[in-house]
Order: structure tokens, then C-alpha cells, then sequence
């Protein structure tokens, strides 16, 4: 009896906050930043599969390639070589 009487002196409190959170949602949401979709031809295929991503993702895309590159430019000009299985000591 006593969990009856707390949850009808609740349910107007709860009522409350829940109404007050219609206000906030009259705010428009974000809009969704537009995709860009590029076909791309992976090692061993000549059939192309089409990447979509936002601007922001193709630019980190972008540079994380750019600094891989500069990387294996850095390890062949130096005549560092990554150990593999095939020219491990």
C-alpha cells in the first residue's frame, strides 16, 4: 500500500518533467551532411565498389593515405624494410 501512495505522489513529478521536455524537442534537428560516393578499384579486381562518405571523411581519408605514402617512401628511400614472415631473420 505504502508503493501505491509513493507512486501516485511520483507520477505527477514525472508528468512534469516529461512535458518540459517537449519544449526542447520543438528545436530543429541537425542537418545530415550530404554523402559523396566514389568508385573505387581494390588490389586483384577490375570491378570498382562504390564508396559513400561526407566531405570530412573523404579529406581524413585523404590524408591518412597521404601520410602511408609518405611513410613507404621514407622506408624504401632509407633501405628500412619492414620485417614479414618471408624476410625474417
Amino acid at each position: 500500500m505504502a508503493a501505491l501512495a509513493t507512486l501516485l505522489v511520483a507520477a505527477p513529478t514525472v508528468a512534469g518533467a516529461v512535458a518540459g521536455k517537449s519544449d526542447d524537442s520543438a528545436a530543429p534537428p541537425p542537418a545530415k551532411e550530404k554523402k559523396i560516393c566514389r568508385p573505387i578499384v581494390g588490389t586483384g579486381t577490375i570491378l570498382a565498389r562504390s564508396y559513400c562518405l561526407t566531405r570530412a571523411e573523404w579529406a581524413e581519408m585523404n590524408e591518412r593515405n597521404r601520410r602511408d605514402h609518405e611513410l613507404v617512401e621514407q622506408r624504401k628511400s632509407s633501405g628500412v624494410q619492414k620485417p614479414t614472415p618471408f624476410n625474417a631473420y
